[in-house]
């Protein structure tokens, strides 16, 4: 069989379920989750809607205070508040780096043990 890599798991329904269970049961959900937020977010055109989910990003997985917290850098928080704070700054790349971020931590430190699973 191919080896599965891990940019597979977005593209297959099933597998990315089974990450998502996978990631859950070891206390990184939300991780997956941001990054599929951020995906949406980066296809919203209209200005109030990107507005309104930039702000739900940010306190439901920037905010260090919020319990779904993911773990940025410091540099990749400060770029998201300096364009929070001025909304004509928000464009679809805003949260790129975060993704990048988040998405290289599960690469790194979750999806190995995934593929060690029956799930692949």
């Amino acid at each position: 069989p191919d080896k599965l890599e891990f940019e597979h798991i977005f593209l297959h329904r099933e597998l990315m379920k089974a990450f998502e269970v996978f990631c859950n049961q070891r206390y990184a959900g939300e991780n997956l989750e941001f990054a599929v937020e951020i995906e949406i977010y980066s296809t919203i055109q209209d200005i109030d809607d990107r507005k309104a989910l930039a702000i739900k990003l940010y306190d439901t997985f920037v905010d260090q205070s919020s319990h779904r917290a993911v773990n940025l850098s410091g540099e990749v928080v400060r770029h998201i508040k300096t364009e929070l704070a001025d909304p004509s700054k928000l464009t679809e790349k805003t949260f790129q780096e975060a993704k990048e971020e988040v998405l290289n931590f599960l690469k790194n430190d979750f999806f190995p043990d995934f593929l060690l699973t029956e799930n692949c």
